[in-house]
């Protein structure tokens, strides 16, 4: 059997800004927004290869990092400066809401599911922390720091992912950590996926379907 090519995303423009990557909702009345942050000098498209089990929940937005990668050009990274960049996730989900043509008010700025993947995990972290009540669903994978479960507190579910060939020690510790926190504070849902035979800055050859049962159960 011939291999299934991953969708095309589209690019969509954003005025004063670099273009956002887009991978449509199954649903065309769907108004759930899913963002996704890319690593340090990362890939922008690397959730092609999952891009249907994000789809079937919602409309997948890729952001690109707000500074240059001097010595990769083309390439991104993440600043510190949480008001921009949830400034520029607001204005990609205006943006693609226009693109679309959406008349009931497009996709839902406060109920953004953030979707990030080692520095983009990290500033999924502290926009979690910053906007508790805009980011309330968030996936962090392959995070190089330590996660902070203080972090996370308001969080309704977060789901911790590390690839089985990376380094993952801390991120199960942050995991039993936030869970303990949770019980505690008697709300909130957490939960850890390895995904088989990753290193780092891959998802690794079981990606697809195990990023379908975290999102499964991030949407529950």
């Amino acid at each position: 059997m011939a291999p299934v090519t991953p969708p095309r995303p589209t690019s969509v423009a954003i005025a004063g800004d670099v273009p956002v990557e887009v991978a449509w909702s199954v649903d065309p009345d769907s108004q759930r927004a899913l963002v996704y942050l890319h690593g340090h000098c990362g890939d922008p498209t690397a959730f092609r290869g999952w891009a249907d089990a994000a789809t079937s929940h919602g409309t997948l937005m890729s952001l690109r990092g707000d500074l240059e990668c001097p010595r990769r050009p083309g390439r991104r990274k993440w600043s510190f400066d949480l008001a921009r960049i949830d400034r520029r996730i607001r204005a990609a989900l205006q943006a693609v809401s226009d693109h679309r043509g959406r008349s009931d008010g497009g996709l839902r700025a406060e109920d953004i599911a953030l979707i990030g993947y080692s520095q983009g995990a990290l500033r999924v972290e502290f926009l979690a922390h910053a906007f508790p009540q805009r980011y309330r669903r968030v996936v962090s994978i392959a995070v190089a720091a330590a996660p902070s479960p203080y972090r996370f507190r308001e969080a309704e579910r977060v789901l911790f992912m590390a690839g089985g060939w990376d380094v993952r020690r801390h991120i199960r510790d942050g995991y039993d950590e936030l869970r303990h926190l949770q019980r505690g504070q008697g709300r909130g849902e957490t939960r850890y996926l390895e995904l088989p035979r990753a290193r780092h800055g891959s998802y690794g050859p079981e990606g697809p379907a195990v990023m379908a049962e975290g999102l499964d159960w991030l949407f529950e």
